[in-house]
């Protein structure tokens, strides 16, 4: 009955396109989220999708981690360049692991550095001690894998802090990136550089916002570049009560 076959064709050519382009867009947003977090590739499908993907940003608070290799630039002068990119992928995997266990953002690799951001691009009322939790987690994490690889002097030294920050599209028309900017999330990086291996030391907010969960040491008030007087620093030891809000 060709009268009936016509529609029943149509229908089905439709539906064959639909199903195409949704496996398509799960395969492009699969891939996109290899090299940025899962987090980042749904936000920019979503503003893709609605057309505001577009420059700038709006104001929130977020926490931001930075984690940094300790002896890195001596221990690969030692190395083959296939033997430094195994080191730094085997136990970055282990940060990573930890801050998406946390729900947080992978938002930069730079060698042997590495950034989280919590609280962004989705809300997170316990942001803050996601990334606390995923900072002892990480430390813990990386202390027993050196151990078995007989390894001990592979540390980081862990930054966090947290604040008001610029969240968004950051760059120009033809290259941006999702990303965080502003004054916390610069002594988070500030933070990270005076950690010394395998402690993370947290600001003064993130402390105001975990003391009742997290085991904490205060340290002798720090001073940081671009700052005229010292700022309080903690030093994050265990978790002592759950805090995740589902």
């Amino acid at each position: 009955y060709p009268l009936i076959l016509i529609p029943v064709m149509y229908v089905t050519a439709i539906a064959c396109r639909v199903v195409a382009e949704q496996a398509d867009r799960r395969h492009i947003k699969d891939l996109f989220g290899r090299y940025v977090s899962p987090q980042v590739a749904g936000e920019i499908m979503n503003l893709a999708n609605s057309d505001e993907l577009k420059l700038g940003g709006t104001s929130r608070e977020v926490t931001v981690l930075f984690a940094d290799m300790r002896g890195f630039t001596a221990m690969s002068e030692k190395m083959t360049p296939e033997s430094i990119v195994a080191l730094l992928n085997k136990y970055l995997s282990v940060m990573i692991e930890r801050v998406i266990a946390n729900d947080g953002m992978i938002n930069k690799f730079a060698g042997d550095n590495i950034m989280a951001v919590w609280n962004a691009p989705q809300d997170q009322p316990d942001h803050a001690f996601r990334a606390v939790k995923a900072a002892i987690e990480c430390q813990q994490e990386i202390e027993n894998l050196a151990r078995e690889d007989n390894s001990a002097q592979v540390q980081f030294g862990i930054g966090i802090n947290t604040g008001q920050a610029v969240a968004g599209n950051m760059g120009s028309e033809g290259r941006s990136e999702y990303t965080v900017i502003g004054d916390a999330v610069n002594l988070s990086s500030r933070l990270c550089s005076k950690a010394p291996g395998g402690q993370t030391w947290i600001g003064p907010q993130t402390y105001e916002l975990v003391k009742e969960t997290i085991e904490i040491e205060e340290l002798e008030p720090q001073y940081f570049k671009g700052k005229a007087e010292p700022i309080k620093a903690y030093r994050a030891i265990k978790i002592t009560k759950n805090h995740i809000i589902e």
